[in-house]
């Protein structure tokens, strides 16, 4: 069985509709959407009225799965800020799960005292984790997973600081998202191998994208067949780990949306098929 392939948010992030997000999502093939966890280029609204127009046009649409990139601003100094932050992020969730069959969060944290993991302190990866040990718990009682996104500028932008992370975190339901196009932006780098091998025991989620390397340092973004990460080699290393979870599909690129959103799964759909038979 095919694994659930995911539209990120970032192939509508121009300020569509709810409607508009989860009709283009089925008419391109996804089975879910990964969704903000509050309108991004919309008007602004209750947490609420955001939930229950999701719910309405999944419904609507046929939308078969609902995910969520759940951004956390705890990272304060004062704890009771820390506190209210979290209380504010548990209350998303109890009100998605009365909504939605939410499957999966996927989150990374923010705040004055947020650092990468070359620089973060003990400290710092201390106050990370007994967050999310309270949004874990929260999320276990609703039947919730959580994953941390590799993802440059926090303290898990490398595999194994993220495993750090996790470990401290101890919660049997917070993970891994293994964004391999957000790893090789950074210069220690791990391979594709390496990278899954480390976080293999906890891994949740996978984010796809793609880019070059160009001179100076820089990458230019592309789409999932055309840049220098193999998403087939990488596919199937995933395969041969015991990874059959959801696939994130992202689009942070500019051009026709619509176009590269068709292109990418429908590469992504052929690269799995062959896997399939191998």
């Amino acid at each position: 069985m095919r694994p659930p392939l995911i539209m990120h948010i970032n192939y509508c992030q121009k300020g569509e509709a709810v409607r508009d997000v989860c009709r283009s999502a089925v008419a391109r093939g996804f089975d879910g959407v990964e969704f903000p966890h509050a309108p991004v280029g919309g008007v602004p609204c209750a947490p609420e009225e955001y939930l229950d127009s999701i719910a309405r046009e999944q419904k609507a649409s046929g939308l078969r799965l609902v995910l969520f990139g759940v951004h956390v601003r705890f990272l304060f100094p004062d704890p009771a800020q820390r506190a209210a932050a979290i209380r504010e992020t548990a209350t998303f969730l109890q009100l998605a799960a009365e909504r939605l069959d939410v499957v999966l969060c996927n989150t990374a944290a923010s705040g004055p005292l947020l650092q990468p993991s070359a620089t973060a302190s003990d400290d710092l990866f201390r106050i990370y984790a007994e967050g999310y040990q309270r949004l874990g718990d929260v999320a276990a009682e609703l039947g919730l997973r959580i994953a941390f996104e590799v993802h440059p500028g926090f303290p898990h932008d490398l595999p194994e600081p993220t495993m750090r992370l996790v470990e401290l975190v101890d919660r049997p339901n917070v993970g891994v998202n293994l964004d391999y196009g957000n790893i090789v932006y950074m210069e220690r780098a791990p391979s594709l191998e390496d990278s899954i091998r480390i976080v293999a025991g906890k891994l949740t989620y996978v984010h796809v994208k793609n880019s070059i390397g160009i001179p100076g340092g820089s990458r230019f973004q592309v789409g999932l067949p055309d840049g220098d990460i193999n998403h087939r080699a990488y596919l199937r290393l995933l395969r041969q780990a015991g990874y059959a979870g959801p696939f994130g599909l992202e689009f942070p690129r500019g051009g026709d949306r619509e176009w590269h959103a068709r292109r990418d799964i429908r590469y992504l759909k052929s690269v799995l098929s062959d896997l399939s038979r191998e």
